[in-house]
């Protein structure tokens, strides 16, 4: 969220001046952000809000979109329509926040893993971070000086959504399971998410004021020594990570993780990472998590975060020495810690004044943006909406500004924040409003442009001529035909297909105590837990399609997959899901039968519950790396082909067309919480064909225009020339 503004005073102290030393650099660099190539335009889903900052799905496949408003109510976005009636309102359990400004309120929002899991304690669940009034002891808290009071609590709670309305979350369900003591209003992170781990990650920001300074008689809840940030018996400041359906925590309201840290004692031990001042906002790239730390008054920056690492901060900002004294930097890093870890991007405050953390995009809008982490911030300043948008190459390190439409215009909005639908999509939060209050708040989709705005210089160019009177008449004489020409060549000559495809290579996974069992000749696919050997273990499907059939810059339409159930240990229906890996995996020759489900001895190459690839490649996670969000899901009960859909599901097909080196397919998971629930599908290698996994897609071919700068120049002078006509439909290959 945005930054607390900060007046600087004169130093206080001397800075012995050394050769190549700067004592304090007010414009680290110098270069500005460049603008493009790549140009998007916005397209408004949500007004009347009165400051959004997060939009995400609920990773259950029903395409539902969740907007979470700093005010006190998570909106709720389903078909395309904003619902009157909020999907969560806290508005009278938070503290009163201050209309000019405030970074308090509403601040996180997570689904559980399981949320569409019946089967699940998760079943339903979903968990807030928001700003409440001092109410009893906290489970963390910092000292104050004698008088002073904490200014309010950061509260993590779960709530339940109502059995008889999937749009509501029932307000009597409310179960606090954390909180925290706050001393300043601001500096508050605020971000959850949960990661690959299915554990909870919670941002904290340092306690707030400026600069993490506790020097001088009054401390504001900061250690006076290093600040809270550097302090490990101190939450303030840390990403924290949690496991919600633990109990071994101090307060036994959750559980942690036995890899934390510090989870053998002597420090915090629901810390993750360290170092932070302010992280608002965080996502994961697979495995990779991504946090963009909002800088005091030089330095934004994104961290690539790891378990038990230290990001720097109150020593560092950005990749300089910070004096907590002044607030100012240096690239005098003598003295600093040799273990704090650098920023993989960072800009200055010529740029931006409060970094907006985004999301890798996996969507199959945007072909241009696939694989770039796009991100934005607040505004130049506090007293006009100057918000920004970016996007990044985070291999590079390279950051360039989203051009905005044709006519390269401004976001004229105070970003509040970015969001992401299951699809992989992405949404611009933000309002003309500085402050969490009125009904300017906006969510925003970023979606593809027809024509690069490169190419569309030869239009605005024709634009321009176009409106001296004298040559309307001819331009529209001249151009009419190959304004036609051209817009039925884009219409008329994209091809529709509906694409059978067999899979590609399939397995399943078996937990066991060597971890070394497989079935990739076998076939069938298990999922779920125990089946004849009536063991207690876990098994879960793998499965892959070959899509380079599917031309190039195809557009997907639908994709279905189908499963033959030949197999139960329930009489009763289970809960099947699709979750998009993560890593390549091997197929194998191992081979357990028929009936099978025990399992048989991995051979070279096949993937295994700790192996992808036996024995020389193992997963990230025992069990699989793949994505937390569901793409498809099914209940499953008697016997024969059951299918598998949805929009999560279609997306990823659309990003393995894109990107074909990341696919690397589905895992199927079944109930996994009581014992007997094993279903059996038939695999790829079954002898009876028609029950072999098929993955139905249906894509659009749309050619590339052969001359894309006479289209983009005829095209301009036709809106313009047809001015009474009420719009131009166009399908584009992108």
């Amino acid at each position: 969220m945005a930054r607390t503004s900060v007046v600087l005073s004169s130093l206080a102290a001397v800075f012995w001046i050394v050769p190549g030393v700067r004592a304090d650099i007010p414009n680290p660099f110098p270069t500005p952000i460049p603008h493009g190539p790549v140009t998007v335009e916005l397209q408004t889903v949500a007004s009347g809000l009165a400051a959004p900052n997060l939009a995400i799905g609920a990773g259950d496949g029903s395409g539902r979109l969740f907007i979470l408003d700093q005010a006190g109510q998570v909106r709720l976005l389903k078909n395309g329509t904003l619902r009157n009636d909020p999907f969560l309102d806290l508005s009278t359990q938070l503290v009163s926040l201050n209309a000019p400004y405030d970074e308090r309120g509403l601040l996180g929002l997570a689904f559980d893993p399981d949320f569409a899991d019946p089967t699940s304690p998760g079943y339903r669940r979903v968990f807030t971070y928001s700003s409440e009034p001092l109410a009893g002891p906290a489970d963390y808290t910092v000292p104050l000086n004698a008088g002073k009071t904490m200014n309010h609590q950061s509260v993590i709670a779960s709530w339940l959504v109502d059995p008889n309305n999937p749009d509501r979350v029932d307000p009597a369900s409310r179960h606090p399971i954390l909180r925290i003591d706050q001393p300043q209003s601001n500096h508050n992170g605020g971000m959850l998410a949960f990661g690959p781990d299915r554990y909870l990650y919670i941002a904290l920001g340092d306690g707030g004021g400026a600069n993490d300074d506790g020097s001088g008689n009054d401390h504001n809840g900061h250690n006076p020594l290093v600040g809270n940030a550097q302090d490990n018996t101190r939450v303030l400041g840390k990403i924290l990570r949690i496991d919600v359906n633990g109990t071994d925590s101090a307060n036994g309201k959750y559980g942690i993780p036995s890899d934390n840290p510090f989870a053998q004692g002597g420090q915090v031990p629901e810390i993750y990472a360290t170092g932070f001042r302010n992280p608002f906002r965080f996502s994961f790239n697979g495995h990779e998590l991504l946090v963009a730390d909002v800088g005091q008054n030089r330095v934004e920056e994104v961290d690539r975060v790891e378990k038990g690492k230290n990001y720097g901060w109150r020593y560092k900002e950005g990749d300089f020495k910070f004096i907590n004294s002044d607030g100012t930097i240096s690239n005098d890093l003598s003295g600093l810690p040799s273990d704090l870890i650098d920023p993989i991007l960072q800009y200055d405050h010529d740029e931006g004044i409060a970094i907006l953390g985004g999301f890798v995009y996996r969507g199959p809008a945007i072909p241009q943006l696939q694989g770039k982490y796009v991100f934005g911030d607040f505004s130049k300043s506090f007293q006009n909406p100057a918000g920004r948008l970016f996007y990044a190459d985070l291999a590079a390190g390279e950051i360039h500004e989203l051009i905005i439409g044709l006519d390269d215009r401004k976001l004229n909005l105070f970003g509040k924040g970015l969001g992401q639908d299951e699809a992989g999509e992405l949404y611009v939060l933000g309002s003309t409003t500085l402050g969490p209050v009125g009904n300017t708040g906006v969510a925003i989709r970023i979606v593809a442009i027809p024509e690069p705005a490169a190419i569309a210089l030869l239009g605005t160019a024709l634009l321009l001529l176009a409106r001296r009177r004298s040559a309307r008449k001819m331009l529209a004489t001249t151009l009419a035909l190959p304004v036609a020409a051209m817009l039925g060549t884009l219409t008329n000559n994209a091809s529709a297909a509906l694409l059978p495809i067999g899979a590609a290579k399939d397995n399943t996974i078996f937990e066991s105590p060597t971890g070394a069992l497989s079935d990739g000749a076998g076939p069938h696919i298990y999922v779920g837990r125990s089946g004849a050997n009536n063991d207690t273990l876990r098994r879960r499907g793998l499965l892959a399609f070959d899509l380079s059939t599917i031309p190039p810059g195809s557009l997907i339409n639908s994709a279905t997959l189908t499963l033959y159930l030949s197999r139960s240990s329930l009489s009763g229906p289970a809960n099947i899901g699709l979750h998009r890996l993560l890593k390549d995996w091997g197929e194998g020759t191992s081979n357990s039968g028929s009936p099978g489900g025990a399992g048989a001895a991995a051979k070279l190459g096949d993937a295994t519950w700790i192996h992808s690839f036996h024995s020389s490649q193992s997963w990230t996670h025992a069990g699989g790396d793949y994505s937390p969000t569901v793409s498809a899901s099914r209940s499953v009960n008697s016997l024969g082909a059951y299918t598998f859909s949805g929009t999560q599901m279609l997306a990823d097909a659309q990003s393995w067309v894109n990107s074909p080196n990341a696919n690397f397919g589905w895992i199927l998971i079944g109930d996994e919480l009581a014992i007997q629930t094993a279903q059996r599908f038939d695999s790829r290698q079954n002898s009876i064909l028609a029950n072999r996994p098929k993955l139905a897609v249906d894509y659009t071919l749309i050619p590339e225009p052969q001359s894309p700068w006479i289209v983009s120049g005829v095209l301009g002078c036709s809106l313009l020339l047809n001015r009474n006509r009420r719009s131009v439909s166009l399908r584009s290959s992108q």
